[in-house]
């Protein structure tokens, strides 16, 4: 049996062992307390003090000078000043750090070729070999669940979207819509309205008629209306004699009234534009006069003189009579029309200022004027009772522009104010010759519908006019047609159509789905609004037939959606009636859309993540989450190559959701290692993509966070940390006895941490960093024997190896 010190046996110095002490225990250091007064100490525990190890040798060599020099080389040996491991051959796996003791004397082996080496070990322990454990791996992991993440590798037949991977289509959708722009295509019968609606085109111009007259009667220089106030102070009128005889205003006339031969009333109004001859007068009266009594007017021209003209009985009747004075005594009387000869005339000589007078003498007798106009002018006798005459024809207007008659309408105006006496009456004609015969109906109201065409009628080769006739004894105020107005307004077509452009379909590729969907906004009763589609496959060379797309939003009938779209176009058509030609129903939008089918299968292959020094397996997983759920048209495959290889097509290993990374099986050393996957999206139905949202797969090392430790005295040991991520702490813990290392600092990826439990310090990146170490959390962490747990925070941020040596009393 030996020894080995210093990393050399003592075979090397022809050194022969012949016994060793070696106490069990180290010595015991008792910290006891006595008493005064009490039996027995106060027990404080105690500690190990430093352990002698004994060795009892003998040298052979064949000369004293021998012996002497060996002995020099084996203190040269032996005598180091710092402690040395120190290893049995009876324990080769147990180490003591020793020094030789002052008590060794090397000289007795000069002398007797024998003694004891007395060796000196300040830590009375032996030592295990070193160990070290990966105590906190940093698992491999990659997460696959965002657009940019699914575009990495090579897609083919595959797509990145922003909620997974999904399958290519053959090409691209199209999808468009008309809002506005209606007027493009081919139109029959319809048109665009307001730049935004598809509408039924007018089927003609809308038509307006105007006419308008004046009136066709005597002019007068002054008119006097017997309305209130219009006799006395403020009138035109004052009363120039009055003798039991009375004179009422009433509303529109004026009333003289007499009860007997001795009542004597008239009234005047003077006026020097009453001078001079020759002059008219007409006037409307109601006359009743008893026996003597005269009504009468006279009018004086202030040059020649004037007269006194007495008025006749009109037998409760009104008449309109009218004097025609030309100087002196040369007048004319007429009565509706007719020259009478009057009862009795007075002569006067003329005066300053021209003069006209109304009244009666001699009553009884009532005598009712309602109006009087005056002109400084001989207009000669009135027509036949008095009664003025006119008719208005309007020009013919065609209707042929106007094609199918929406509506018609007529207003007309008549002026007459103030006037009485009279009638009015308005004719429509339409004629189918050219204007050669008229068929005419008069027209009972001011205004209404054109009578004789009515809506939907087709107006072309129609002519129109009115005519209009008028009545009037009034000569005073006029009656005359002011206005006459028709219209005529365009109807719609009954029917009519729109094509669109073609539309190129090329981009499509094949066709998964479509549809056609359009927007009303005005739908009368009795209209419809029908839309067609139709195809070219081979570059508007022939086309479908149109067919009805009878649900709004729904599929376009006759597509094929296994034909190669590239030369295929299509067109739609939009066909609008009405019953009613006055409305017409509006398309507001059209919106249309074909799909492209999905490829029947795709494949993205990962781009390689690379292990590095990893090392052994300790677990491995890979799950994966798709629309539908669990398709089954979603595989997932792995394969595990050397750093720098492509994966081998044929060695792809499918995988089972939730289950073991193909290739990184438990104990598989990943050291210089890249894991690969494959996806592969399939479908049997064009329309339908399956989504593979996200992938996962980690790789855990074959770490221990539990340390089993078979030495009898505790050993504290080194932690290296080395970062892999970002935290702002760093804490290791042992939930047995309580015991912890808490190190507050920003680590970053790279950094490094070392504690070493048995000097008690910390490094940050080589740095002594015990002010990184709150008061408090420098408990320092030791085995003992038996499992030893960890816990580590945060977890997953770092990976931590422990090294120690076993340590045995």
């Amino acid at each position: 049996m030996g020894f080995s010190f210093a990393g050399v046996h003592n075979d090397q110095y022809r050194l022969k062992v012949l016994k060793t002490t070696r106490r069990i225990l180290p010595p015991m250091n008792n910290h006891l307390v006595s008493i005064p007064g009490s039996d027995g100490v106060y027990d404080y525990g105690f500690n190990y003090g430093e352990l002698i190890i004994e060795v009892d040798v003998l040298l052979f060599e064949e000369s004293r000078a021998e012996l002497r020099s060996r002995v020099r080389e084996v203190a040269e040996w032996l005598g180091q000043k710092e402690a040395k491991e120190l290893v049995f051959d009876d324990e080769p796996s147990k180490t003591y750090f020793a020094r030789l003791s002052d008590s060794t004397e090397l000289e007795e082996l000069i002398y007797a070729g024998n003694g004891t080496i007395t060796f000196l070990c300040p830590e009375p322990f032996a030592y295990g070999p070193e160990k070290d454990q990966l105590i906190a791996g940093i698992e491999k992991q990659h997460d696959t669940q965002t657009q940019e993440g699914w575009q990495a590798g090579t897609l083919t037949g595959v797509v990145a979207a922003p909620d997974g991977l999904k399958l290519a289509k053959e090409g691209e959708d199209y999808s468009n819509y008309v809002d506005a722009g209606w007027d493009g295509g081919t139109h029959e019968n319809t048109e665009e309205k307001d730049n935004d609606f598809l509408v039924l085109a007018k089927s003609g111009q809308d038509f307006n008629y105007s006419y308008t007259t004046s009136k066709s009667i005597p002019s007068w220089e002054f008119i006097s209306r017997f309305e209130p106030g219009s006799v006395g102070e403020d009138g035109d009128w004052y009363v120039r004699n009055q003798s039991g005889g009375t004179y009422t205003l009433d509303g529109e006339k004026i009333i003289f009234q007499g009860d007997t031969n001795e009542d004597s009333i008239y009234i005047r109004r003077d006026s020097s534009g009453l001078n001079g001859s020759p002059l008219t007068m007409d006037f409307r009266a109601r006359i009743s006069k008893g026996s003597g009594a005269r009504p009468f007017v006279s009018v004086n021209d202030a040059e020649t003189g004037g007269i006194d003209v007495e008025l006749p009985d009109t037998g409760g009747a009104v008449s309109w009579f009218r004097l025609v004075y030309r100087g002196g005594t040369d007048f004319t009387l007429y009565q509706d029309g007719t020259e009478i000869t009057p009862e009795s005339v007075f002569e006067y000589g003329a005066v300053s200022t021209g003069y006209i007078n109304m009244g009666m003498d001699n009553g009884p007798c009532t005598f009712d004027v309602w109006k009087l106009g005056h002109a400084n002018t001989n207009h000669g006798a009135p027509p036949s009772n008095h009664t003025y005459t006119d008719e208005l024809v309007g020009a013919s207007a065609s209707l042929s522009g106007v094609g199918v008659l929406a509506s018609s309408s007529y207003s007309r105006s008549i002026v007459a104010t103030n006037a009485y006496d009279y009638s009015t009456s308005a004719y429509s004609g339409l004629s189918m010759d050219g204007g050669d015969t008229w068929d005419e109906t008069e027209l009972s109201s001011e205004s209404g519908s054109i009578p004789g065409i009515s809506k939907g009628d087709d107006v072309t080769g129609y002519d129109w006019r009115f005519r209009w006739t008028m009545t009037s004894r009034d000569s005073i105020d006029p009656v005359y047609l002011d206005s006459f107005d028709a219209d005529f307004v365009s109807g719609r077509h009954p029917s009519g159509y729109r094509d669109s452009p073609a539309i190129n379909l090329s981009q499509v590729g094949r066709a998964a789905t479509s549809s056609f969907s359009w927007t009303v906004k005005t739908f009368p009763p009795g209209s419809t609004i029908t839309p067609y589609v139709r195809f070219s496959y081979d570059n508007q060379e022939s086309w479908t037939d149109w067919q009805e797309v009878t649900e709004n939003g729904g599929e376009m009938p006759g597509l094929d959606t296994d034909a190669d779209l590239s030369d295929t176009y299509f067109q739609y058509r939009f066909q609008l009636t009405t019953d009613d030609v006055e409305f017409t129903p509006e398309v507001d939008r059209a919106d249309y859309e074909v799909t492209s089918a999905y490829v029947s299968e795709g494949e993205r292959i990962s781009d390689p993540i690379t292990f590095g020094d990893f090392g052994s397996v300790g677990g491995s997983y890979i799950s994966w989450d798709t629309t539908p759920d669990g398709s089954e048209d979603v595989e997932v495959y792995a394969q595990v190559v050397n750093e720098g290889e492509d994966p081998d097509p044929n060695a792809w290993v499918q995988a089972t959701n939730t289950g073991e990374l193909p290739g990184a099986e438990v104990g598989t050393d990943m050291t210089g290692k890249a894991v690969y996957t494959r996806q592969v999206l399939k479908t049997s139905d064009p329309e339908i993509t399956p989504t593979l949202h996200r992938e996962l797969w980690r790789v855990e090392p074959d770490s221990d966070n539990a340390v089993d430790y078979a030495g009898t005295y505790r050993a504290y040991p080194v932690m290296t940390v080395e970062f892999k991520d970002y935290t702002d702490h760093f804490e290791i813990s042992d939930p047995n006895t309580g015991n912890r290392v808490y190190v507050v600092y920003d680590f970053k990826p790279g950094d490094e941490l070392e504690i070493d439990n048995r000097k008690g310090s910390v490094y940050i990146n080589g740095v002594l960093a015990l002010d990184r170490v709150p008061l408090g959390a420098e408990q320092w962490i030791y085995f003992q024997k038996g499992e030893n747990p960890l816990n580590i925070d945060p977890l997953g941020s770092a990976e931590v190896t422990g090294r120690w040596r076993e340590v045995f009393k």
